[in-house]
C-alpha cells in the first residue's frame, strides 16, 4: 500500500508540472543552458550570446555572372565544413526574368567571409539584419529539463522499492516513459535554439542589372507583336460592326433634315419674289 501512495503523489506531481503555465527564470543563463545540453555536440550559450541573428542581402550582378554567382556561394558554403556552413535552399532561375537565391545557415565568421566576397562580385543593393533574444527561452527551457530530470530519478528510486507490486510497476514504468519522451523532445527543442545563437541565417537574393530587363522587355514585346496585333485588328472591326447601323442612321437623318432645309429655303424665295 505504501508504493501505491507513493506512486499515485508522483503521478499527481506530474500533472500539477505539465499543467503549471508559470516559468521559473534561471538566475545564470549561462549555467542553465550548460545543463540543458550536456549531451549535445555544440556549446552552451554564453550569458552575452543568446541572439538568434538573421540577415538578408539582395545582390544585383550581371546576367552573365548570375550562375557562376550562385555557384560560387554554394561553393564557399561546402567549403567550410569546420564553420558550420549548411545551405537550406536555394533556386536559380533563367530566360526573360534571370534570378536566384540561397538560404544558408553558418557561423558568424563564415557569413562575414560570404558577404564580403558577394561585396566584390556585385552591388549590394539592400543588406538587413534583425535578431530575437532567446536568453529566457533557453533559461525556461532548460528549468523544464532539470525538474523533469529529477523527477526521473524519482521514478527510478521507486520502481527499484516496487518488488512484485505488478500494478503499481506498470504505472511507474508507464510514466518514466513519458517522461523521458518529454526530456527528449525538450532536449532537441534546446539544441536548437543553441545552433540558432552559435550561427547565423542568411539568405541571398540575385537579380540581374536593370540593362537585362530592359532588354527581357524589348524581347517579349517583339515575342508578343504578332498577338498584339491580332487583338488590336479584331477590336477594330468589332467597333466597326457596332458603328455601322448608326453610321447608316446618321446618313438617314442627314438626307432628312437636308431635304427639309432645301425645301424651307424654296419657300422664301418664292414669298420674297411674291
Amino acid at each position: 500500500m505504501t508504493f501505491r501512495k507513493t506512486a499515485s503523489a508522483l503521478l499527481i506531481a506530474t500533472v500539477l508540472l505539465s499543467a503549471c503555465g508559470k516559468k521559473e527564470e534561471a538566475a545564470d543563463i549561462n549555467a542553465a543552458t550548460a545543463t540543458a545540453t550536456e549531451s549535445a555536440p555544440s556549446k552552451p550559450a554564453t550569458a552575452n550570446k543568446t541572439l538568434a541573428y538573421e540577415h538578408e542581402l539582395n545582390l544585383n550582378v550581371s546576367e552573365e555572372a548570375l550562375p557562376k554567382v550562385f555557384n560560387g556561394v554554394k561553393a564557399a558554403c561546402l567549403a567550410e565544413p569546420d564553420q558550420g556552413c549548411t545551405e537550406l535552399g536555394s533556386s536559380i532561375r533563367t530566360g526573360d526574368y534571370p534570378s536566384a537565391s540561397i538560404k544558408l545557415r553558418a557561423k558568424p565568421e563564415s557569413v562575414q567571409k560570404i558577404v564580403k566576397g558577394l561585396s566584390q562580385q556585385g552591388r549590394i543593393v539592400s543588406q538587413n539584419s534583425h535578431a530575437e533574444d532567446l536568453s529566457h527561452s533557453l533559461a525556461d527551457n532548460a528549468k523544464k529539463i532539470q525538474m523533469l530530470r529529477d523527477y526521473r530519478t524519482q521514478l527510478e528510486e521507486l520502481r527499484k522499492q516496487t518488488g512484485k507490486d505488478v500494478e503499481t510497476l506498470m504505472k511507474v514504468s508507464k510514466e518514466l516513459a513519458e517522461v523521458q519522451s518529454n526530456i527528449e523532445a525538450l532536449e532537441g527543442k534546446q539544441a536548437g535554439m543553441v545552433q540558432r545563437v552559435q550561427t547565423e541565417l542568411l539568405t541571398i537574393s540575385m537579380s540581374v542589372e536593370g540593362a537585362g530587363h530592359q532588354r527581357s522587355e524589348v524581347k517579349h514585346a517583339l515575342a508578343a507583336f504578332g498577338a498584339n496585333f491580332s487583338s488590336a485588328l479584331a477590336a477594330a472591326i468589332t467597333a466597326i460592326a457596332y458603328m455601322l447601323p448608326w453610321a447608316g442612321l446618321l446618313v438617314v437623318v442627314w438626307v432628312i433634315i437636308s431635304q427639309w432645309r432645301l425645301r424651307r429655303k424654296r419657300l422664301q424665295s418664292k414669298d420674297q419674289k411674291s
